[in-house]
């Protein structure tokens, strides 16, 4: 009975500090996201003003998305999965 529950302890254990380790990479990207938004935000407004048809949707789409995550940079994995999913809906919005 010890073993089992050790196990599922240790388990526990690696998977805290597995996540802190993906929190700790978000956060450093999410800064360099965050250094480069202007930069990207006004790429992505000259392509939007300057192509059509198809094209012109997926860099609306795009915009959509770098807006949403350039409004609220995620800090750690759930703040990640929550900006996925507004940038999921951002594009819903979009088309």
């Amino acid at each position: 009975m010890r073993i089992p529950i050790l196990a599922a302890v240790a388990a526990g254990a690696l998977s805290l500090a597995a996540c802190q380790s993906i929190d700790s990479k978000i956060a450093s990207a999410s800064d360099q996201l965050a250094t480069q938004c202007g930069l990207l935000k006004g790429a992505v407004a000259i392509a939007a003003a300057t192509t059509d048809g198809k094209l012109q949707s997926h860099v609306v789409q795009a915009q959509a998305v770098l807006i949403t995550v350039c409004a609220n940079p995620p800090r750690d994995t759930a703040g990640a999965l929550v900006v996925v999913a507004d940038a999921i809906n951002a594009v819903k919005a979009a088309k």
